[in-house]
């Protein structure tokens, strides 16, 4: 038996994605799954992964992050341990932390976030040829990878 708990939307400034975190009962414990669209992410196993990640990127140690939000020192490591997770609230502090919107940290096609945002900010300053150039640049390297 399945029971669905709940859900929450979150959309993307230009409103072009739709992220789905559901919360459900299966056999008798709590499910979290994040929908992107037709693809399913196993919120428990995914999102201390992502945390990790992206805390990585920013160059942060976990302690210091905890510290940053005003937390025990422990309370990254046990995120990214499996052995807690962050209320709603705590999720937005984290991505403001981070650098990043819920969205962005909820899409696991993303996994560089910040630079994605530096590198688009960084694009709406050049002209129209350069914006093109640095397109044609991108798809040369991903074809050759």
């Amino acid at each position: 038996m399945c029971l669905h708990f709940g859900y929450y939307i979150s959309l993307n400034s230009s409103y072009q994605h739709k992220y789905i975190l559901n919360f459900f009962i299966f056999q008798s414990v709590w499910h979290y799954t994040i929908s992107t669209g037709g693809e399913h992410v196993d919120y428990l196993d995914w999102f201390p992964e992502r945390l990790a990640e992206l805390r990585a990127q920013k160059g942060v140690s976990a302690r210091d992050m905890s510290l940053s939000l005003g937390q025990s020192a422990s309370y990254i490591n046990k995120i990214e341990n499996r052995k807690t997770m962050p209320s709603m609230a705590g999720f937005f502090y984290i991505c403001q932390y981070l650098g990043v919107e819920p969205w962005e940290f909820l899409h696991p096609g993303i996994p560089a976030p910040q630079m994605a945002t530096n590198l688009m900010t960084a694009i709406g300053k050049l002209s129209h040829p350069q914006a093109e150039h640095i397109l044609q640049v991108v798809n040369d390297i991903i074809e050759n990878k």
